[in-house]
């Protein structure tokens, strides 16, 4: 349970292009009731930015609702030559997760070229069965969301001093952290994740053992983006591990670990030891 006023709050923009409504930005905080005019503000002066058609902001209490406190996943920096290199390294890390090669090339393939003939990416993220890469999400075209999820006030400030030691107190990365954290202790064994925005190169993949593993120049030029969840195959509870996922609030708490930069083979012989 909290111990403060918690409330949710989300926001999602999105506008028309080429007669099709795509997703823009979207964010979503766990904040004591004190900061919710504060947030909303921040929240809309970054969507009004994107210049969408429309901004949906939701405000929920979560009252006397269960609140999770989990643990912040690692960082790791993995740099790589280009993007080829990163992505066989990518590979490496998902098949230590019991992805196969053949699943790993089909998901990237799908985040250069969109999950459908429009290249549109996703509003959330596609769900696949780890072993034979079906797309498990009910609905094709929203997919799945990792939601509910914030750093705790301690998280938090620990996360940002963190990040800022290492050069890498940047939105986009703190952003990215928690939601792999959300994910990864929903019961996803596996994440791999390139931005939709054009010009933002780096990407990750996580996972239980690994952490967060950040890739700068892992996104080929003109890729879609987007994200993929992987699930254990026969998962017993596909619901379970989707409540989780978009319905259960949970608050990231310290300690942050976080490593020095390190290359693509220097890391997996460290991880084979």
């Amino acid at each position: 349970m909290s111990d403060f006023d918690l409330w949710s709050i989300r926001m999602h923009a999105s506008g028309t292009s080429e007669g099709i409504n795509r997703h823009l930005s979207g964010a979503e905080r766990l904040v004591d009731g004190s900061l919710l005019n504060q947030v909303a503000v921040e929240m809309l002066t970054r969507a009004k930015g994107k210049f969408p058609d429309s901004i949906q902001i939701t405000v929920e209490a979560i009252g006397d609702k269960d609140c999770h406190h989990i643990p912040c996943l690692s960082v790791q920096t993995v740099l790589s030559a280009s993007a080829f290199e990163a992505a066989e390294f990518a590979k490496r890390v998902l098949a230590s997760a019991g992805v196969p090669l053949s699943t790993a090339t089909s998901a990237m393939n799908a985040l250069q070229h969109g999950f459908s003939s429009d290249g549109v990416a996703l509003r959330g993220a596609s769900l696949w069965d780890s072993i034979t890469g079906k797309r498990l999400e009910a609905d094709k075209v929203r997919g799945v969301r990792a939601s509910r999820f914030d750093y705790s006030p301690e998280g938090g400030a620990a996360v940002s001093k963190a990040l800022a030691e290492h050069g890498l107190d940047h939105f986009r990365t703190r952003e990215a952290l928690a939601l792999a954290t959300k994910v990864i202790w929903s019961g996803i064994v596996a994440e791999l994740c390139w931005s939709d925005e054009p010009s933002y190169t780096t990407g990750y993949v996580s996972t239980h053992r690994d952490g967060y593993v950040r890739l700068p120049g892992f996104k080929p030029a003109g890729a879609t983006g987007g994200r993929i969840f992987f699930v254990q195959p026969n998962a017993a509870d596909i619901a379970s591990i989707e409540h989780r996922l978009q319905k259960a609030y949970a608050l990231i708490d310290p300690p942050v670990s976080i490593f020095e930069p390190i290359t693509a083979e220097d890391f997996l012989i460290r991880n084979e030891h």
